[in-house]
């Protein structure tokens, strides 16, 4: 088993994989892959792309649950370290917020990720 996150040069196979499961496609511009793998196979993902936020988990018998989150629906979002993970909580609404629960190095230099396009996000125009 491999956790990796990659903010750059992404593996084409890791691409590939995310294409096939439909969670990317050829014009979401990818920022960040935070990635479980099991013997080249994508198990988990969390995928940054400029305007949203896309989880993956898998689940018995080889069954996904998939996430999509827009950047624009998040109104705050925050980081906490709790022993060796990284918490990032994103705040959607007064009562809703999503977590996501990674290595503590990996979960800041995704948390900062974030912060930095869902900050670009907000300051684009209304169209």
């Amino acid at each position: 088993m491999t956790i990796k996150i990659y903010t750059e040069a992404f593996p084409e196979d890791i691409l590939e994989q995310l294409k096939k499961l439909f969670l990317i496609g050829n014009k979401d511009q990818v920022t960040a892959i935070y990635v479980n793998t099991f013997l080249g196979k994508v198990k988990d993902a969390n995928i940054l792309t400029d305007e949203k936020l896309i989880t993956l988990l898998a689940k018995i018998n080889n069954k996904f649950e998939k996430n999509v989150i827009s950047l624009k629906k998040i109104k705050d979002i925050t980081y906490v370290e709790k022993g060796i993970f990284g918490t990032i909580t994103y705040q959607l609404s007064m009562k809703k917020n999503f977590e996501l629960q990674l290595n503590r190095k990996d979960g800041e230099e995704f948390f900062k990720l974030s912060l930095e396009a869902w900050e670009k996000i907000k300051q684009r125009p209304i169209s």
